[in-house]
C-alpha cells in the first residue's frame, strides 16, 4: 500500500515530461501579436474613459507597448512579448477601473433621484 502515493506521482511526471515541453515556464508567444493586443485594449480603455478615470494604470499601458517595441526592435522576442502582455494586462485594468468609476458615478446620481422622491405612504 505504500507504493500507491509513489506510483501517482511517478505517472504524473511522467506525463508532464512526455508533454514535449522543455521547460515549466509557459513561452510567452508572439510579440507582434502581443503588441497588437495591446494596443488594441489601450484604445478600448480610452473609449471607456480610461485617460480621465484611471490615467495611472493607462499611462503604465501605454509605457510597457513602448518598452516592447524597443525589445522587439533589438530583437529580444522573448522579453518583448511578455512586456506585450503585461501591457494589455494594464490597459485591461485601465479599462475596467473607468467602468467602475463609471458605475459607481451612476449609482450615486440614481441614489440622489432616489432621494429627492416623496416617502411612501405620506400625506398625498
Amino acid at each position: 500500500m505504500r507504493r500507491a502515493p509513489w506510483l501517482g506521482l511517478v505517472i504524473v511526471l511522467a506525463g508532464c515530461a512526455g508533454a514535449g515541453t522543455s521547460s515549466i515556464f509557459p513561452e510567452a508567444g508572439d510579440p507582434n501579436a502581443a503588441i497588437a493586443n495591446a494596443e488594441r485594449q489601450i484604445a478600448e480603455a480610452v473609449t471607456a474613459g480610461a485617460d480621465s478615470l484611471a490615467s495611472q494604470p493607462l499611462a503604465e499601458a501605454r509605457q510597457s507597448v513602448a518598452e516592447a517595441k524597443v525589445l522587439l526592435s533589438d530583437r529580444k522576442q522573448e522579453p518583448a512579448a511578455l512586456k506585450g502582455r503585461a501591457a494589455a494586462a494594464d490597459a485591461i485594468y485601465a479599462r475596467e477601473q473607468a467602468r467602475r468609476i463609471q458605475a459607481e458615478r451612476t449609482r450615486s446620481a440614481a441614489l440622489a433621484s432616489l432621494n429627492q422622491l416623496p416617502p411612501m405612504g405620506g400625506a398625498q
